[in-house]
């Protein structure tokens, strides 16, 4: 029997700043006294706006990761199925270490 919850499990997965980009984490937060205790700054890296404005050179890596993105994005905004005006329910499995949930359609 599914569990409901209220809680929605919205939006969509988390795109660190130049993942868009292809940036490599940066461990060079630990250089910086402010920084070097909180390692949320390795996925926080300074912008190279060299590097963002490849991303608009046909064939480069910066290119091809960010219109892969932004294909996908526009897919997920096609699809009804994935919008999160409806809540997500908590399904029972039977096995503890898997997560499962479902989340009705809204055209049903």
């Amino acid at each position: 029997m599914p569990l409901t919850v209220e809680d929605r499990y919205d939006g969509i997965p988390l795109i660190y700043m130049g993942d868009e980009l292809g940036y490599l984490n940066d461990y060079n937060f630990s250089d910086d006294p402010d920084h070097a205790t909180d390692n949320r700054w390795l996925h926080r890296p300074r912008m190279n706006w060299e590097k963002a404005d490849h991303r608009k050179v046909a064939g480069s890596i910066e290119h091809r990761i960010f219109q892969g993105l932004a294909t996908l994005i526009g897919a997920y905004k096609q699809a009804p199925q994935l919008h999160s005006a409806e809540p997500a329910v908590v399904l029972e499995c039977g096995n503890p270490h898997i997560f499962t949930h479902l989340r009705p359609h809204p055209l049903d």
